[in-house]
């Protein structure tokens, strides 16, 4: 079954040029076509495809909507953000509005410091701006972890609905890169790598009508994967959601 939906993904992906990689991403932001690369699968009716099985993190049960669940840790545990549990690590600097980021989480107010994805592990989501978006010179390209620091999952609907902002202390980012646009043509692929692995993640890509992700935002697009614990296995192209106009 996998090699028949790779077949079928691959022509697609030929005619996909893949935006430029960032100058402190230190990684290719394009998978070429004979690189191998696995159909990594978006989250669908909870089942996980190919993307190999994601770590037990047991968060399934960690609120109920009847609780009241919050994004952010009622009271003071082991900690209320990610730099409780280990140092921020530094916007990229050639990005005008990315975030810090952390590969330890707070995840229901507990320390979590999953595997980091090995250096083949590399994650290309497939996006296509939709018509109606505008002119786009850059993306901000943002890998945030479903789990938060509170006994609430986050999910795609937050970002569409505007529940969602980066500087969320309860929130989990997990990587923060910026993607020059250079070619022609409306859809590319954007790549991250070398981020916690073995969790559901949700991949946030802004468009925006300046370079280094600056400017004014034009359009969001949102992907949740279940992304798999390091494996050399990679790299990962999965087709993401369209980037739609904010």
């Amino acid at each position: 079954m996998f090699r028949r939906v790779l077949a079928l993904l691959l022509p697609l992906v030929a005619c996909v040029p893949s935006a430029e990689p960032p100058a402190d991403a230190g990684f290719d932001a394009g998978v070429p076509l004979d690189s191998g690369a696995r159909d990594a699968g978006v989250r669908d009716a909870g089942e996980v495809r190919d993307a190999g099985e994601v770590r037990d993190a047991g968060v399934r049960d960690a609120g109920t909507a009847d609780a009241g669940p919050s994004f952010c840790a009622t009271a003071a545990q082991e900690c209320m953000r990610a730099s409780d549990c280990e140092p921020d690590i530094g916007a990229p600097t050639n990005c005008n509005t990315c975030v810090d980021y952390n590969r330890a989480l707070c995840a229901a107010a507990t320390c979590d410091r999953p595997p980091v994805l090995d250096v083949d592990d590399v994650y290309s989501i497939v996006v296509t701006i939709e018509g109606d978006v505008g002119r786009v010179e850059s993306f901000g390209g943002f890998a945030v972890a479903e789990r938060t620091a509170g006994d609430r999952l986050l999910t795609c609907d937050d970002v569409y609905s505007g529940e969602f902002e980066l500087t969320n202390p309860c929130f989990n980012v997990l990587d923060s890169r910026t993607y020059p646009i250079s070619q022609k043509g409306d859809t590319f692929n954007v790549s991250f790598s070398r981020f916690a692995g073995g969790q559901r993640t949700l991949f946030v890509l802004y468009g925006h009508d300046s370079r280094g992700a600056g400017g004014t935002r034009l359009g969001v697009s949102c992907t949740e994967v279940d992304v798999a614990d390091p494996s050399e296995m990679g790299p990962y192209m999965v087709s993401g959601e369209n980037m739609r106009r904010l």
